[in-house]
């Protein structure tokens, strides 16, 4: 780690770095990878129609899988977000891509510090605990138990943190591709594919991260305030003011989650893909040697040779169950605002933000995106999403005090880093908070669940899970995942 009081003069700051090709750790891959292969005469179930299932079926199509999708929500084409049950269509558009997206949180660093404190304090303490501790079930304190223990397990962590570093990686080179070979998924769909700002409020903290971009070799530039002021304009004032102590920029990139999603069912919809929504699944079917029979319904059981289950926070216990993903998933929330553009707003924006103490308050760590958006009549936009609230199993309460906190914190954040700007568009009423939640799946060692199983057909089960915060990013990396698995 760099020393706070030599980083200004750090030759880091100099002059911008020549990424470096990423030394993946898994399968070896090559291009065109989403390329359509013939039929394999295999049907799949594919349950789950959030960014996780969509891209898993969109994966095995291509593979020459015969897919057909099983979502607990309708068709996301012609419905509101608050009839869904996954963070992708119940959430609110932006979604932010990066080399760093899924990260793990726990144990201590300085991006996330103290986090075997985070999951026992609440929100309003400074914590991550969206519940009091008179709210938690049986199963709350049991996850919240292991989570605490796997925070003093170093080997882990340092091998969970190599995972997602390498998963983020392969997954940037995937997006990449369906960005050049499939344009029709990204049409309408506000892509700012223009590489990703990243802004920090202490010195350590943006020390850490600059060398962190630079050992993967993905550091485009780092950052002064004076750095940021110029090239950003409306952080200006909270450079001026001190609120950021530099920045750094990186490959990246920005989209429309609603609407990348329609396209993406529209096109496998195009190409013979089944879709099958409002279909409630209430668990697996295991035959007496363990082998996966077939997904329950209430019409019935619904079979096939494979199986791909992405079922995210919102799913119920019961259906993880005879899984290996059985008692290990948690909702994590994060919440949305949103508020006008800036002029000639450049990049996808990240704001880290530190615990901070202000008198007797104690502020939590939030890290903050702003994704860049067109409205209906053309108007530029930004979507602000984030913050950390541990919401356990559903139903999630809709009007939490804890989801109340969070907006709170993030409008405080936007406020200080937008300055003048925010109050210009303050005043003039053009602040709109969300009532949109993203419920994210956490595992309590935040180890993804990426795990196969046997059919009774001869075939595999996967079931995919638990990806926290880097569900998106990595969606495609799982599904390449996915596609290896039941190719076997």
């Amino acid at each position: 780690m760099l020393i706070a009081g030599a980083l200004l003069h750090s030759p880091m700051f100099a002059s911008p770095t020549t990424p470096k090709k990423y030394n993946i750790l898994f399968t070896t891959f090559h291009m065109a990878e989403f390329s359509k292969k013939s039929n394999n005469g295999q049907t799949v179930a594919v349950l789950g129609a959030g960014i996780s299932g969509l891209m898993d079926a969109f994966a095995l199509h291509q593979a020459g899988f015969a897919v057909s999708v099983y979502a607990k929500g309708p068709d996301p084409r012609f419905s509101p977000k608050a009839e869904h049950y996954s963070s992708t269509h119940n959430g609110e558009l932006g979604r932010f891509i990066s080399r760093f997206e899924g990260e793990h949180y726990l144990g201590d660093s300085p991006m996330y510090p103290k986090m075997k404190q985070a999951f026992q304090k609440h929100v309003s303490k400074g914590g991550w605990l969206g519940k009091s501790k008179k709210q938690l079930t049986e199963f709350d304190k049991a996850w919240l138990k292991k989570r605490y223990a796997a925070c003093d397990d170093v080997k882990a962590l340092l091998e969970t943190e190599r995972f997602y570093v390498k998963a983020n990686g392969k997954a940037m080179e995937l997006w990449q591709e369906l960005i050049r070979e499939f344009p029709e998924l990204f049409k309408n769909a506000d892509l700012l594919n223009t590489g990703i700002l990243r802004l920090y409020d202490n010195k350590v903290l943006l020390g850490w991260a600059i060398n962190r971009h630079q050992k993967e070799g993905v550091l485009e530039r780092a950052l002064t305030p004076a750095g940021v002021a110029k090239d950003y304009p409306y952080f200006a004032d909270a450079a001026e003011k001190g609120f950021i102590a530099g920045g750094l920029e990186a490959a990246g990139f920005s989209l429309n989650i609603h609407k990348f999603c329609q396209n993406l069912v529209d096109y496998l919809s195009a190409q013979d893909v089944q879709f099958n929504w409002r279909q409630n699944i209430l668990g697996i079917q295991l035959s007496s040697k363990n082998l996966v029979k077939g997904l329950v319904t209430e019409q019935g059981l619904i079979t096939a040779r494979n199986y791909s289950i992405n079922p995210g926070a919102y799913a119920d216990e019961s259906l993880f169950a005879g899984t290996p993903a059985a008692g290990k998933i948690a909702g994590v929330a994060g919440r949305w605002m949103f508020m006008p553009s800036p002029p000639s707003f450049k990049r996808p924006v990240k704001i880290h933000a530190d615990v901070r103490k202000e008198g007797e308050k104690t502020f939590p760590i939030v890290d903050i995106n702003l994704t860049h958006f067109l409205d209906s009549s053309g108007k530029e936009w930004l979507a602000v999403g984030g913050g950390y609230a541990y919401l356990g199993k559903p139903p999630f309460e809709a009007n939490n005090p804890a989801l109340a906190l969070i907006d709170s914190e993030n409008e405080r954040i936007i406020k200080r880093f937008f300055g003048s700007f925010y109050e210009k568009v303050l005043k003039a009423g053009q602040i709109k908070k969300s009532s949109a939640t993203c419920v994210r799946s956490f595992t309590y060692n935040d180890v993804p669940i990426m795990a196969t199983m046997a059919t009774a057909l001869g075939g595999r089960f996967r079931v995919n899970v638990g990806t926290n915060t880097g569900t998106t990013t990595i969606s495609p990396f799982t599904a390449q995942e996915t596609v290896k698995a039941l190719l076997g």
